[in-house]
């Protein structure tokens, strides 16, 4: 039976501490690619609204982005209706479930989608979770034998007017870093889209202004014209 020596001790303790600092930067390595990569992605994601002015050609490509940055399959964004009672997707990252822009609504309380625009707050779920035995949109309809999903709400005017939501149909892991990143991009669409509420808001503010500034005008025609016929 071989028996090591002291010497023979102290290098395998040696061999095992040089072990396992290989494998700590090997992990700080990869760890720091995965969060450059999130930074780039965050870059590219501010560089969107200078290159492409269509909101429909925006949202296609920040979808994409969001996608290839994570590792997700499928992702999608929907909107809930002017009245509030149905939810309507907007845009994909791939075309999936909208087919000749043929729009898709559900109820405001389907799904996983639904229980986010209700709550507000955001959902993260892998494929241990009991989240994923509730469906996406609803039973039948949008990803199956979904194992990973994340539904972040996008807020405009305090009222949750979309949620950006990503499904993987095998596990995988949601990590602290990934959570960031997609709060960053989903606050970066809210101010895009609060700042597009805003300028609506304005421009019907605008035209409203305009028009009673034409009426009065027409009103105070009507009357000049009266009075001089009046004097007449």
């Amino acid at each position: 039976q071989y028996s090591f020596s002291e010497k023979d001790q102290k290098i395998l303790y040696l061999f095992c501490e040089f072990l396992g600092g290989i494998q700590e930067q090997l992990t700080f390595a990869a760890v720091s690619r995965t969060v450059f990569s999130y930074y780039s992605a965050l870059q590219q994601l501010y560089n969107l609204r200078k290159r492409f002015n269509r909101w429909s050609i925006f949202l296609q490509h920040f979808l994409r982005l969001l996608s290839e940055t994570t590792g997700f399959s499928y992702c999608f964004f929907a909107v809930r209706d002017e009245n509030g009672e149905n939810y309507v997707l907007e845009g994909e990252n791939a075309q999936v479930l909208l087919v000749k822009n043929k729009p898709m609504d559900f109820p405001m309380g389907s799904g996983l989608v639904g229980w986010t625009f209700r709550d507000g707050s955001p959902l993260f779920a892998g494929a241990s979770e009991a989240a994923l035995s509730v469906p996406i949109l609803k039973k039948g309809v949008g990803p199956q034998n979904i194992q990973a999903v994340a539904c972040l709400p996008v807020s405009v005017n305090m009222i949750t007017r979309g949620v950006i939501c990503l499904t993987h149909d095998k596990p995988l892991t949601i990590s602290d870093d990934m959570k960031g990143f997609l709060t960053m991009a989903t606050e970066h669409l809210t101010l895009f889209l609060d700042n597009l509420y805003t300028k609506n808001k304005l421009q019907q503010a605008n035209r409203t202004l305009k028009a009673h500034e034409e009426m009065r005008n027409k009103a105070s025609a009507n009357y000049n014209l009266s009075r001089f016929k009046e004097s007449d």
